[in-house]
């Protein structure tokens, strides 16, 4: 093929490369013909698909745009661009692209697919579903369409309907791997796990390299209590994918939570299969220090920091070593770093903050904080932080607005759900059915609890009558408490107020004798809570023992400063209080146990 060859023979000639998998040698007769005919549109788009198959997305996106420019009412090349825009990591501009597709041509099923999942990708659920059901309507026969739309419909929160549109492709396609995990993630959120585990398994027999589907397994044996089969699962799913995180964090907890032998052990495993991936050090570093081996996790953090030193979460990984170590200048500086490489991480302004805070710079921490508030005004640990720094410094008018416990904390006497004469005889039936679901040995690694266990995922989501019961007696506790709050859309707590809420997170919490809660705050709620179901015979006398109290901070992690606040628990009484307090509980050395629910509470909107 010469250089004289007119387009339509050198186009042919690179297809014909493509087609024998030839990809680098098509791409060579493109290039060149495009120098002699630079405006010919199908050399264009075929030099786009193959720049992008080549991995190199912002040359095809270059090429597309030009193709484009030249013929702009074609729905194809637009749909090329918009595939081009997305690999070069572009969201927008790719959902922009495949909407002029769909616009210019309403039948296009490639287009109304791919502007369905770029919508999926950028975590518009709700958006992308329009396209989606419309792909599906125009190929009733392709597997990935239903595929797709039933993915989808899960993560916006249809699961039931999710399960139907996957169930259709599983007809369509009933050897695919792929269906057959989807399909056990849909029923998880139907809280199905007796079928999310056999969707899984059935998964994993179909494609046995498939680690996210052992990884699935492993979090449904955990949930059911089953440790042995759970761990069994998590080190499946490594030794497929060795830098697999979620799976390490999840093996390592019930490694933790079932008290059985080899804690961490999985990360330098990983590490020795791939030492060259910095995710891997900086991931090991992490854990070595909740564990507390500083010296250790130093080590790992400054690997992972040589093989990726402008990442800013190897600094923020060194930095917390650092400043575990108390070598607080050090860990500022590090922090600093990852605050410069991520200007608007919210996070690593805090931590930068914190390591300001205890090398008694108080002003110039006030100064980094109040950028994190800035970039997130309703953090809730970093409103936390503020509370401190503002103690610290004296600040008591603006503490006092922040942290006043008396508008902003409520004690609460919770109503029996229908059909029970009082709290009491509800109580009396709720409290062995909770003992049931406390299925670990000991407490969640990196929770709060100290001496005690917790219930796993989230309480509410049980369709238990007595679960359920109890979820709208404290969703009616806490609107009762909404409803009460002043308007103030200038206060980070009273700001968020709305006529609805809903819950974020909700667990009970079963504490032996000597077991407390370490000082924390929470970052994923607005409001939160303590609710008494039964307590050790020792929170009723007078030296606090098993008592809620709020303002005290941990010494680990902030200033060390008292408690401001106590609350005796009852029994039906529900405690509520800003997600951002800082708060705990006391230590008890008389009775069984003390068990709880607790839960976090969000506005509605959020």
């Amino acid at each position: 093929m010469t250089s004289a060859s007119p387009p339509n023979a050198v186009l042919a000639a690179a297809v014909q490369k493509l087609r024998s998998g030839q990809a680098r040698e098509a791409d060579a007769i493109l290039q060149a013909a495009l120098k002699t005919s630079p405006k010919d549109v199908d050399l264009l788009a075929v030099a786009g698909g193959v720049a992008r198959q080549l991995g190199r997305p912002g040359e095809a996106v270059a090429l597309l745009q030009r193709a484009v420019a030249l013929q702009p009412r074609s729905a194809p090349l637009h749909n090329s661009l918009g595939a081009a825009r997305k690999a070069n990591g572009d969201l927008a501009g790719a959902q922009d692209a495949f909407a002029q597709a769909v616009a210019l041509q309403p039948d296009l099923f490639d287009a109304h697919f791919n502007l369905g999942l770029s919508l999926d990708a950028a975590g518009a659920y709700a958006q992308a579903l329009t396209p989606l059901r419309r792909a599906a309507e125009l190929a009733p026969n392709r597997s990935e369409a239903h595929e797709a739309l039933g993915n989808v419909l899960v993560r916006a929160g249809e699961p039931a309907e999710g399960l139907e549109a996957l169930k259709r492709a599983a007809a369509l396609k009933p050897g695919s791997a792929s269906i057959a995990h989807n399909m056990g993630i849909a029923h998880e959120a139907l809280k199905d796990d007796a079928a999310a585990l056999a969707a899984f398994k059935e998964a994993v027999q179909r494609a046995p390299q498939q680690a996210v589907s052992w990884f699935g397994i492993g979090n449904v044996e955990r949930r059911a209590g089953a440790h042995a089969a759970a761990i069994n699962a998590y080190r499946q799913a490594i030794e497929i994918k060795p830098n697999y995180l979620e799976a390490h964090e999840a093996l390592n907890d019930t490694t933790w939570e079932a008290a059985e032998q080899g804690l961490l052990a999985s990360y330098p495993y990983a590490i020795q299969r791939m030492p060259q991936d910095a995710g891997l050090h900086r991931a090991y570093a992490n854990q070595l220090i909740r564990v507390r081996q500083l010296g250790e996790a130093e080590t790992y953090a400054r690997q992972a920091l040589s093989l990726e030193p402008d990442n800013p979460a190897s600094h923020d990984a060194l930095g917390k070593t650092l400043f575990g170590a108390q070598r607080f200048a050090e860990a500022a500086e590090s922090f600093k770093r990852a605050a410069d490489l991520a200007p608007k991480d919210q996070r690593a302004w805090a931590s930068y903050a914190d390591a300001l805070v205890r090398d008694a710079k108080l002003g110039d921490a006030h100064d980094a904080l109040t950028r994190a508030l800035t970039l997130a005004p309703y953090d809730q640990e970093n409103l936390a932080r503020m509370s401190v720094l503002l103690r610290l410094l004296g600040e008591a008018q603006a503490y006092g607005k922040l942290v006043d416990y008396d508008a902003l904390t409520s004690v609460i006497s919770v109503r029996a759900p229908e059909g029970f004469k009082d709290i009491q005889a509800f109580h009396r039936e709720l409290a062995p059915y909770l003992q049931s679901k406390h299925l670990t040995k000991q407490a969640p690694s990196g929770q709060t609890l100290t001496g005690g266990t917790q219930t796993l995922g989230a309480l509410f989501a049980d369709p238990h009558p007595l679960i359920q019961g109890l979820r709208q007696s404290l969703h009616d506790a806490v609107m009762s408490f909404v409803a009460a709050l002043p308007d103030d859309p200038s206060h980070p707590f009273y700001g968020r107020r709305q006529k609805a809420i809903a819950f974020a997170g909700s667990w009970s919490v079963r504490l032996a004798c000597g077991g407390y809660h370490v000082n924390h705050t929470h970052s994923a709620g607005w409001i939160s809570s303590a609710y008494y179901i039964e307590l050790p015979e020792a929170v009723g006398g007078d030296s606090r023992q098993g008592w809620f109290k709020m303002g005290e901070t941990n010494p680990d992690l902030s200033p060390d400063l008292p408690a401001e606040r106590w609350v005796q628990p009852e029994e039906g009484k529900l405690v509520l209080f800003p997600s951002y307090v800082w708060h705990g509980t006391q230590s008890f050395d008389q009775g069984d146990q003390r068990l709880t629910v607790a839960f976090d509470v969000i506005p509605a909107s959020d």
